[in-house]
């Protein structure tokens, strides 16, 4: 593995794509999502990662679900128009104020705005992690195909697990100890 491709506290971003009710309740596999993207935002937090939250066309899909919500604790969502987070000046903005290159991501929907996400941050330069299990659509072959996309284009699919792992690189730091029971839910 290239060093440029691991993902370590100093470098990385969580971004959590729209996970917003009126979609997300049609989406397969939701709670086993939500269980993931939820560990993925506890994380984030116990580490220090910054955490960015898009939510798409809010006026008219609504806000981040309640679930999603209650882990993030205190948030700003940035609305967005765009399927590629990259297509709103405010993330851009809120990205690079970050001053990370490696960014993890969840959410919905896997083909549309997850994907031209992780497109657009790889071509940018950015390392891009999608935690294939905490990322959905309303589809399944839809799912499949984002999926495969990604993978040939670029962007590395992880795990949950495997990002908080290796994130957290050894088992014998205080990070460690205070992540072990969320790892073991």
């Amino acid at each position: 593995m290239k060093a440029t491709n691991r993902i370590t506290i100093p470098r990385s971003v969580l971004l959590v794509i729209d996970m917003q009710e009126t979609i997300f309740r049609r989406c397969l596999e939701r709670q086993d999502v939500e269980k993931n993207a939820v560990k993925l935002i506890k994380a984030a937090n116990a580490l220090g990662l910054p955490i960015l939250v898009t939510e798409q066309y809010p006026e008219g899909l609504g806000g981040t679900s309640e679930g999603i919500a209650a882990a993030l604790g205190e948030f700003q969502p940035i609305p967005k128009r765009s399927f590629s987070s990259l297509g709103e000046p405010e993330f851009e903005d809120r990205l690079r104020a970050t001053g990370r290159d490696t960014v993890i991501i969840c959410g919905i929907e896997a083909h549309i705005c997850v994907y031209q996400t992780g497109r657009d941050l790889t071509t940018s330069g950015k390392q891009v992690h999608v935690a294939g299990d905490a990322i959905t659509s309303r589809g399944k072959f839809d799912l499949e195909v984002a999926v495969d996309r990604m993978r040939r284009e670029g962007v590395t699919l992880s795990s949950t697990e495997l990002i908080i792992y290796e994130l957290l690189g050894s088992s014998g730091t205080d990070e460690f100890k205070r992540l072990l029971p969320l790892l073991k839910e």
